[in-house]
């Protein structure tokens, strides 16, 4: 009974964590953005009003996937699919006056980037696959025929947008899904072939990618230099809350991809990255435990795959904030301004819940009957 104790407080734990993550986010995405708000808008809480609604939108659809049997997303994972690719396609044929095909566009108003949609859709879609034909993971053929060609398109479409980070986040949970669910050797080495070499050719085609390449081996990246400059200016107190001086012009995308160097800034290493890397590692072993705990093969992969993402993420925007990886543009979650990717990160941690709360159903109805 004490194990099933703990088990039940899974999700209030996760629950309070991103109310945690959220409730810091919001004071600090204010504090970072609030001079470009009012030099941009004349209005200092400009991005902190449009994040709350956000987070409105993002509650409601918390909500929604948690009340929402996640075991309802394998009856429907072709329809899930389809739409997805669909929602990939369609940007294609909006014009955006930009030069990327990332957004759907509705009324000129960018509303969701549509590669988050394609994400949640693949990490679906592979906990649906690795489930029904586990037994068939080390067959390459039947890999190569069943798995690859929707691998290949949802990827592809990503990968064309451009959108070359979030192509490499999917491309890494996938593979974690599928080497965790036992996939043959012969096919994961051509996963693992394939990506080093379309890396190459990545950083070739697209000149955005071969310049952060290339301006983070020779130690030239204009963002990462102040970032690094912020954080050790920050020390282990911090300069104080809204009294940054790298955000006022020095470090650019402040509220977003690089809102953990004016954290370390203002807050300190304690209370700010450490804290930040505290709360994500409760995260991490959380996810893994609901994982661990699903009552099928189906929610351990979802949960898995969707623990992974969360995790990938807080990693890589810390790594390039510090000038250990090459900027990417990934947004730290739960923190970091924007629309699109709050409303799918809580879908995603109701999704979890869910799978923790039948779960714990199951659980307590086996108790009974073993009583």
């Amino acid at each position: 009974m004490f194990l099933l104790k703990n088990e039940r407080n899974l999700s209030k734990i996760l629950f309070g964590v991103v109310v945690i993550l959220i409730g810091y986010g919001i004071l600090m995405m204010y504090s970072a953005s609030a001079l470009l708000a009012k030099s941009q808008f004349n209005n200092n809480t400009h991005f902190l009003i449009k994040q709350l609604y956000w987070l409105i939108i993002g509650f409601l659809a918390f909500f929604l996937s948690f009340s929402i049997s996640y075991e309802n997303i394998k009856r429907f994972i072709y329809l899930l699919l389809c739409t997805s690719i669909v929602g990939l396609i369609v940007p294609y044929f909006i014009e955006n006056g930009g030069t990327t095909n990332r957004w759907l566009i509705i009324n000129g108003r960018n509303w969701l980037t549509t590669s988050d949609f394609g994400k949640l859709a693949l990490i679906c879609f592979v906990s649906y696959y690795a489930d029904k034909y586990s037994n068939r993971l080390d067959d390459f053929k039947f890999l190569m025929l069943t798995l690859t060609p929707v691998l290949g398109l949802v990827l592809g479409l990503i990968i064309f947008q451009p959108d070359y980070s979030t192509f490499m986040i999917i491309s890494l949970i996938v593979f974690t899904q599928l080497c965790i669910a036992g996939l043959g050797y012969k096919y994961m080495m051509s996963i693992v072939a394939s990506g080093i070499i379309g890396s190459f050719i990545m950083i070739l085609s697209y000149p955005h990618v071969k310049r952060r390449a290339f301006q983070f081996f020779s130690g030239m990246d204009v963002q990462q230099f102040p970032s690094v400059i912020a954080m050790g200016h920050g020390g282990w107190k911090g300069v104080g809350l809204g009294s940054s001086i790298m955000k006022n012009g020095h470090i650019s995308a402040v509220h977003t991809d690089f809102i953990i160097p004016i954290i370390g800034e203002e807050l300190g290493f304690f209370m700010g990255p450490f804290l930040v890397f505290s709360l994500f590692l409760i995260l991490f072993i959380v996810g893994l435990n609901i994982a661990k705990n699903s009552k099928d093969k189906f929610g351990f992969f979802l949960a898995v795959g969707i623990t992974i993402n969360f995790i990938t993420y807080f990693l890589i925007n810390s790594a390039y904030s510090i000038n250990l990886l090459p900027t990417t543009g990934l947004p730290m979650p739960f923190i970091s301004y924007g629309g699109s990717h709050t409303i799918f990160n809580l879908i995603n941690i109701g999704i979890l819940m869910n799978i923790h709360k039948k779960s714990i159903s199951k659980n307590f109805h086996q108790n009974i009957i073993y009583e």
